[in-house]
Parts: structure tokens; sequence; C-alpha cells
């Protein structure tokens, strides 16, 4: 059985130590246009959030029960260009986060060290009438 450290204030913490409070499986909106695909495997998340400029594919862990760290790959759709941003998110519950970003390059329109925030509320509605 393989055991992943991750650093947490200075601290070594085993990955079978962090337990996530909540599963962000599901349909996501923030202040954007649009709704963001998340997907929660364990302590690993994903997600896939495209509007009429950008497309954006979030890859993260959870590093205590309540905060993932990670990075998003900002494509402009335009012309291709693409951004990297460091990202962390805070689930407050299982219907709502926020997140910090940073812009961890100047490849495109954002500025290297570029900084912003979002919230984000899971949509039950569209969950509940999404057919697959």
């Amino acid at each position: 059985m393989a055991i992943i450290f991750v650093l947490c204030a200075g601290a070594a913490v085993s990955a079978q130590d962090v337990k996530p409070a909540y599963d962000m499986t599901g349909i996501w909106r923030s202040q954007d246009p649009g709704t963001a695909q998340v997907f929660q495997n364990g302590l690993e998340i994903r997600s896939i959030y495209i509007n009429r400029g950008f497309s954006h594919f979030l890859t993260g862990t959870y590093i205590n029960p309540t905060t993932i760290k990670g990075v998003q790959y900002r494509r402009n759709r335009s012309n291709g260009c693409l951004t990297v941003m460091a990202i962390t998110m805070n689930v407050q519950s299982p219907d709502a986060s926020t997140g910090d970003w940073e812009a961890m390059d100047g490849n495109c329109d954002l500025r290297q060290g570029q900084k912003g925030s979002w919230r984000s509320q899971r949509d039950r509605q569209l969950e509940q009438s999404t057919w697959y």
C-alpha cells in the first residue's frame, strides 16, 4: 500500500490522515456564466469548465478536510494560448466553496503573479434534471 505525504504548514501529513469533509462531485456555478463539472475520487478533484472564451481544466488534491490545492490550465479558445494557474479551494459545505487563483506565467492575457478569487455553489436542480 502506497502512502502519499503532503507538506502542510511545515509538517508532513499522511494522505491517509486526510478525509474530505464533503464530496464535490457535481455541477457547480460561479459568478461567471456556465457550469463546472466536478469529479472527486478520494482526495483527488478534477473539474472542467468551458465558456465562450476559455476552457479550464483543474486538477487538485485535498490537503486537509476542507482545502484543495491544485493547478488549473486556462486555454484561450480563439488562439490556443495556455496559462497555468495555482489554485486553492476552500469547501465550506456540500453546496458552497470559494477559491483563489494566481497566474504562474504571463503567456497570455494574465500577468504572472496576477491573482483573483471566486465563489461557487452546487446547482442541485441542474444535477437532478441532467440526464446522462
